[in-house]
């Protein structure tokens, strides 16, 4: 999982949500494609909870991003949680959500 201090185990070291608000997108860039065959899956958590926004960087690509509506509430906890595939490179990944537009 992804939050304010970096990587941890733990979804609930996310980012605290100040307002309401709605995630329209999800956007992961990596420092090295997974390799041919392997994937690395991102996927938005709200509350400890999966939700259906997801993309998946796979092969040679080192950027894939993923589009839905997730509505957030105030002091909702929200972070990004990663899996890669058994043989995926390591790599350092950048992510970043985009609010829907009014």
């Amino acid at each position: 999982y992804l939050g304010p201090a970096g990587a941890s185990s733990s979804s609930a070291a996310g980012f605290r949500c100040t307002g309401p608000s709605v995630v329209a997108a999800l956007d992961v860039v990596l420092t090295a494609a997974p390799g041919v065959g392997q994937s690395v899956i991102a996927t938005l958590v709200v509350n400890g909870f999966a939700q259906s926004l997801t993309c998946t960087v796979s092969g040679t690509d080192t950027e894939a991003k993923g589009f839905d509506s997730i509505a957030l509430a105030a002091g909702d906890i929200v972070t990004v949680r990663l899996v890669y595939s058994a043989t995926a490179v390591t790599s350092v990944p950048i992510v970043s959500l985009s609010r829907a537009t009014r």
